[in-house]
């Protein structure tokens, strides 16, 4: 089981960090920041950051259990995207496999694919009603919360007790 969790620890730093650059890339076209948009970009990049460290956590056998915490955390942030009455929802660090409704005129099946994505904001389109899940978070949050894999860290002696 550490093996599986230091392998997602380095999945997340990866991600994280290519996460990181493809933001930093797509800022290069915009010329001037507002304070709003200075906080997002904060934001934002605190938050894969955040991805980053939680995998650097998850690689050292001390501090692997609260890593997995973090992740636990970060990972609940990435299974919806939601887009209703002009309010858009949806944060992605790593890989996406949106499946979902799209409620707007008929109920049509959604299906997305995509790598890093963070979404908050209001847009123009108040009639667009669209609900997705990701399941790959939802895989990720199944398989390493379960109770055995806790247990099993703390009979190795990488046990809550660790976290400080």
């Amino acid at each position: 089981m550490k093996n599986n969790i230091a392998n997602f620890g380095y999945y997340q730093i990866v991600m994280g960090i290519l996460a990181v650059l493809v933001f930093i890339y797509s800022l290069s076209s915009i010329s001037f920041f507002s304070n709003i948009q200075v906080a997002l970009v904060f934001l934002i990049i605190s938050y894969l950051a955040l991805n980053v460290y939680s995998g650097f956590l998850m690689i050292e056998r001390k501090r692997m259990l609260k890593g997995l915490q973090l992740a636990t955390i970060l990972l609940l942030f990435q299974v919806f995207h939601i887009e209703i009455a002009g309010f858009k929802y949806s944060v992605v660090s790593g890989i996406s496999l949106f499946l979902g409704v799209d409620l707007t005129e008929s109920i049509q099946f959604y299906f997305n694919f995509g790598f890093s994505d963070f979404m908050i904001g209001i847009t123009e389109d108040n009639q667009l009603i669209r609900l997705l899940v990701n399941p790959i978070p939802l895989f990720l949050l199944f398989f390493f919360s379960d109770s055995r894999v806790t247990r099993g860290l703390e009979q190795e002696g990488i046990g809550i007790e660790n976290i400080k």
